[in-house]
């Protein structure tokens, strides 16, 4: 099986409401010129999808398969210039496409071996076979127990590690833009979205949900809309 497989339409409908007649003519000439200008070197995309993302966020989303998901209220509320700019971030995502997937591949791998040595060092280290000797059995609930906070450990500290990967492709991929449009275009369209979207996705208020919501933060795959900003005004 290839790893850029192309994705099934059920996979897409997970995610996606497809619909290219929710664009009006002037609007998809907008979008069509943008996708015609970052591919003006050499073709990109796979295909371009236009539609309505599930959920609340204005975005655009590339897949492995190098085919692209534009929300249609996106490409309504930016210019021209900004939506060359959004097409040339997502264009370095089509062009590094199988890196992340090996990123994942490797995190899951990293995932079961360290959940595995959690184990061994854990529910096999002496003081628990002394228990389970001294008991005249084997504690399985002692030895589950110990294995599910191994993973979940493990889950944790990887999934910290693939989420600062995963960022610093964002900004490289906001980097990118630059080469298709000026660092203002994509600083307003990133104001823009941030507008529609929120600085974090999932927003909660109150101490205690408040702490859930920095919690599920530390594992968001895009920096906020205000550090994303910072980085590329040095470059204006």
């Amino acid at each position: 099986m290839e790893i850029a497989r192309r994705l099934s339409e059920r996979e897409i409908c997970r995610i996606f409401y497809p619909n290219s007649s929710t664009l009006t003519a002037a609007e998809r000439r907008k979008l069509d010129s943008a996708v015609k200008y970052v591919e003006r070197d050499r073709k990109v995309f796979d295909e371009v999808l236009i539609g309505r993302l599930k959920g609340a966020a204005v975005n655009a989303i590339t897949f492995p398969d190098k085919r692209v998901i534009v929300d249609y209220r996106l490409v309504r509320c930016l210019d021209q210039d900004q939506l060359i700019s959004v097409m040339g971030h997502e264009a370095y995502h089509a062009k590094h496409s199988k890196r992340m997937l090996g990123v994942a591949a490797v995190s899951q791998v990293a995932v079961w071996a360290s959940g595995v040595a959690a184990v061994y060092f854990g529910a096999l280290s002496t003081p628990v076979q002394d228990t389970m000797v001294h008991l005249g059995f084997l504690d399985i609930p002692a030895l589950a127990a110990t294995a599910y906070a191994g993973l979940s450990s493990a889950q944790l500290a990887v999934g910290k590690v693939v989420t600062a990967i995963k960022r610093r492709e964002e900004t490289k991929a906001d980097l990118n833009a630059l080469n298709h449009g000026s660092a203002q275009s994509m600083i307003s369209a990133l104001e823009t979205m941030r507008a529609a979207n929120g600085d974090v996705y999932t927003s909660y208020e109150g101490k205690v949900l408040g702490l859930v919501n920095r919690f599920i933060g530390l594992f968001e795959p895009h920096p906020k809309f205000g550090k994303r900003i910072d980085v590329l005004r040095k470059h204006v």
